[in-house]
């Protein structure tokens, strides 16, 4: 075969032609071999990433719903501490009264006894 030039290069037809047949064979070659278990773990690797996205959607619902029965109870409680301090100083004020009543009657009583010790002694 002839020797062309290409850009002032020689160029042999015959081992361009060889050289592109090889290329080809090559080509197939891996395509049947290697393509498809690339395409397939890319593959893989989509489905694993889609279903991370989607048990992340998943936790963030679930943290927000967790999120809002935490302030729920929150709420709750915070309520239930404002009703059992209303409470506690209502219990104490009760006691408090019911103290010096007590008192009052236990000194009135001190006061009559003593009243009536010092009319018997005089």
């Amino acid at each position: 075969m002839g020797d062309i030039t290409i850009f002032g290069m020689p160029v042999s037809l015959g081992t361009m032609i060889y050289q592109a047949v090889v290329f080809t064979a090559l080509f197939w070659i891996l395509h049947k071999l290697c393509l498809k278990k690339v395409v397939g773990a890319l593959e893989r690797r989509k489905d694993h990433i889609a279903n991370q996205l989607k048990m992340t959607e998943q936790y963030k619902e679930e943290a927000r719903q967790k999120l809002t029965e935490q302030e729920r109870l929150l709420l709750e409680t915070r309520q239930e501490i404002v009703k059992m301090r209303l409470n506690c100083k209502e219990e104490s004020e009760l006691i408090l009264r019911n103290a010096r009543d007590e008192a009052y009657k236990i000194r009135t009583k001190a006061y009559e006894e003593q009243q009536k010790r010092f009319r018997q002694g005089a």
